[in-house]
């Protein structure tokens, strides 16, 4: 009886297999599944019949609440305009510690690595198309070291070519094996370090910013990291932490006092969610309210023009500046008539920021944003017949072609039940409606983000 008493009593003190996480959680019959798997139990409880005897489904009104938390979460809810530094400086530090070779853990469909890899993808994506005239570095920390695998750039081609590399390293033609990229413990210390180095000599017109993408609960520090917490803050340098793991008490201290984000994801597309929540800038610190006037210079096409700005037929080629290779095409600096295949980027000779005006668009809209759409309910005594017009009980249906021009005229007139943008008939049920304050139309919850994330100007009010 003494034993099994003592086996209770035993602490695991190996730190190697703190970041172990069950595949399987057990509930409270005693069977066993992924969690993830929650959300299709039971599943034919969700359906439901409306008075019309139409089969109705509560996932699809669960899906779009979930849509519009997100949206609502990245969206800046304020009359006033908010101050945002649309010219970013950012270093993704990846931790590729032995924490991302844990097993499929009960939160998550895919293996971490796997998850790592397309959710940082898809946020460099989504970073050079909100920032075009922003650019990103990349550091990596591993074996107790940190590394920095590539310098600030704002292509996303390099970027996305080196994470491939990572996760997904090409055979080598010798017969020599390929290192393997993950182990070891991670060093936020370290990392932080290397990131404050290429940072400090950034200009005080743009931000200064870290995302650390972390999947292990232990940090291996040469000395105090509270230190480098500190110098982070001294310096404004911004840093948020998205974690696979649990709660760690210094990411949580270094995103409060750098005035950054701390998440923990819940599941896979919670994390790829609060690392596209990054995407957007963030609003400028008290230290950074003095303006600056920066020097953009849209340089000559010469795919397009020629010397006089007539244009040409037959397309010249050129050794560029930066890699020495001869192609057709590019772009001249007005000043000093270097030749650059890729916009945006930094004049290496007078230093100029060459942009095109597709560049600066992009990045004007985040100063002025959408006004958030408002949720309404459905109003009473709308039929899907009429395309949104109340129904009085008067309203005669002639033939389908009279009928079809009747629904376009009267779907710009009174759109209560039918989307404004893609002019889709939302039901009264289990959906969500979306007002715009300022032209009073109606949107769904798919024309709501597009308008939002991608188009940024509301078709009502234009």
């Amino acid at each position: 009886m003494s034993e099994p008493a003592q086996k209770n009593n035993v602490m695991d003190i190996d730190a190697e297999d703190d970041n172990e996480i069950p595949d399987h959680v057990h509930g409270a019959s005693g069977d066993t599944g992924y969690v993830w798997e929650g959300q299709f139990t039971g599943a034919w409880s969700m359906l439901d019949d409306n008075q019309e005897g139409q089969i109705i489904n509560d996932l699809q009104l669960k899906e779009q609440v979930r849509k519009r938390q997100r949206l609502t979460s990245m969206t800046t809810v304020t009359d006033s305009i908010v101050r945002k530094g649309i010219i970013r400086f950012m270093y993704l530090i990846l931790d590729l510690s032995a924490g991302v070779l844990q097993p499929v853990a009960h939160d998550l469909k895919q293996s971490r690595v796997s998850v790592m890899h397309e959710a940082t993808s898809d946020f460099v994506k989504e970073f050079f198309d909100q920032n075009p005239l922003s650019q990103m570095g990349l550091i990596v920390t591993r074996r107790g070291l940190a590394e920095k695998i590539l310098e600030l750039t704002g292509g996303q081609k390099s970027m996305l070519t080196e994470l491939k590399e990572i996760f997904d390293p090409s055979p080598r033609a010798d017969d020599e094996p390929t290192p393997d990229p993950f182990g070891g413990d991670p060093s936020i210390q370290n990392s932080l370090l290397i990131a404050h180095s290429a940072l400090q000599s950034i200009p005080q017109y743009g931000s200064r910013e870290i995302v650390i993408a972390y999947s292990s609960l232990s940090t291996c520090d040469p000395g105090d990291v509270m230190t480098t917490i500190q110098l982070m803050k001294d310096s404004s340098v911004r840093c948020s932490v998205v974690a696979l793991d649990a709660e760690m008490y210094v990411c949580k201290k270094l995103s409060h006092d750098t005035n950054g984000t701390y998440g923990v994801a819940l599941h896979q597309e919670s994390f790829k969610e609060l690392l596209l929540a990054h995407a957007l800038p963030p609003p400028t610190t008290t230290k950074q309210k003095n303006a600056f006037n920066i020097t953009l210079i849209i340089p000559l096409d010469e795919t397009s023009t020629n010397k006089n700005g007539i244009p040409s037929k037959k397309i010249r080629q050129f050794i560029f500046n930066i890699h020495s290779e001869i192609k057709a095409g590019g772009y001249i600096c007005p000043r000093c008539k270097c030749k650059y295949c890729d916009l945006p980027t930094e004049c290496t000779v007078c230093n100029l920021t060459l942009v095109s005006s597709p560049h600066l668009a992009r990045s004007y809209h985040h100063l002025f944003p959408v006004a958030p759409f408002v949720e309404i309910d459905a109003p009473k005594g709308v039929d899907a017949r009429t395309a949104g017009q109340r129904f009085d009980g008067t309203m005669s249906v002639g033939t389908d072609v009279n009928r079809i021009i009747e629904l376009c005229g009267n779907m710009s007139k009174d759109n209560t039940l039918c989307c404004f943008g893609c002019l889709k008939h939302i039901p009264r049920e289990n959906s969500l409606r979306l007002l715009c304050t300022r032209c009073e139309k109606v949107f769904c919850v798919e024309c709501d983000g597009f308008i939002h994330q991608s188009l940024h100007n509301c078709p009502g009010c234009e």
